[in-house]
């Protein structure tokens, strides 16, 4: 009897030791890591929060709070609090983008004294975070620059003309309140090529400022030459006609009507499709230097005429000198027309 029982306590023995050595191994197994540097939760503990990472994110502003890159759970609403307003970085300019580790929240939560103990974290490899933006395009730019440049110019809008010399690129601002405003610069009037300053404000801030080039073009039909015409030559009406043109530049007034220039002498030389300005004629005079002319001599009750010769050319109404043929004497009159100085005494 009791070698049977002898042999029945051996024969066990082997399955006896198998539990217990699993026991063992299980107890001294170290746990699995899911992450190097993310504290490891009990999974048969509640944890205090559970931080769970996007993997991108756009934020606004200089610095990146946890809240802009991942989900807070917590029953502690103070501890959910300090999570959501943890700064983890600083984030990129608008527009731009940064990748962000996922590693740097726990150093984070240390250097803000927040015990990782009890937050588990849940995240991707990598975060891509944006800057958050907006666009100006290059139209709205140009637009704001062309309403500066022509304002005080509204009675010649039909006539004048506005184009960038190039279209300046696209603006990359922040979210916000955009206002733009534009002005010329100080060394830029009239027309031609126009320095003009745009500044981007935001939220009622300045961001950036731009500096445009404008051209503005005035066009009107003024008179032109037709072909090239020497200093001093009498207009005639084949010598001119009327073009569109930009006026912009022109220093002096533009003549617009051809009555205005035909039978005038030119006082410079005119080159073929030269626009024909108010300096650049005048009236032919009237008297040459050398001309016999009458001189007339009025007084009171009595009118003497008498022959001279002119020691100037003159126009109507212009005083010249005239010397009178029989006394020698030399006198100044005013010219009345081709033949006659009337002298005044």
């Amino acid at each position: 009897m009791s070698g049977a029982q002898g042999s029945r306590v051996t024969e066990n023995w082997p399955a006896g030791m198998g539990a217990v050595l699993l026991a063992i191994v299980i107890a001294i197994a170290p746990p699995a890591q899911a992450r190097q540097g993310i504290p490891v939760e009990n999974t048969a503990v509640t944890p205090r929060a559970v931080i769970r990472v996007r993997e991108s994110a756009t934020v606004q502003g200089k610095e990146i709070f946890l809240k802009d890159i991942a989900e807070i759970a917590s029953s502690n609403r103070s501890l959910a609090d300090a999570l959501e307003d943890l700064p983890v970085g600083q984030a990129p300019p608008p527009g731009l983008t940064r990748t962000f580790d996922p590693e740097l929240i726990v150093i984070k939560l240390r250097q803000y004294k927040i015990d990782p103990t009890g937050i588990r974290i849940e995240s991707p490899h990598a975060v891509v975070i944006a800057g958050a933006h907006r666009i100006i395009g290059s139209d709205a730019l140009f637009q704001a620059a062309k309403s500066a440049v022509l304002r005080g110019r509204e009675g010649e809008l039909e006539q004048i003309t506005v184009r960038p010399d190039t279209l300046p690129p696209d603006l990359v601002v922040p979210p916000g309140e955009i206002e733009l405003l534009a002005r010329p610069r100080p060394t830029s009037v009239g027309f031609g090529p126009i320095q003009v300053a745009v500044e981007a404000w935001v939220d009622g801030r300045l961001y950036r400022t731009m500096s445009l080039t404008l051209r503005l073009s005035l066009m009107r039909e003024v008179v032109v030459a037709s072909y090239p015409l020497p200093r001093h030559a009498v207009v005639k009406t084949t010598d001119v006609r009327l073009e569109r043109r930009d006026i912009g530049l022109v220093q002096h007034e533009p003549l617009q009507d051809l009555a205005l220039v035909v039978g005038r002498r030119t006082t410079r030389m005119l080159a073929m499709g030269d626009v024909v300005a108010s300096d650049a004629v005048e009236l032919p005079p009237l008297i040459q230097k050398g001309d016999v002319v009458n001189v007339m001599v009025e007084t009171p009750g009595l009118l003497v005429t008498a022959k001279g010769i002119a020691q100037e050319g003159g126009k109507v109404g212009q005083l010249v000198r005239v010397k009178n043929t029989a006394s020698g004497r030399e006198v100044l009159g005013k010219v009345e027309s081709d033949k006659t100085v009337r002298v005044g005494l």
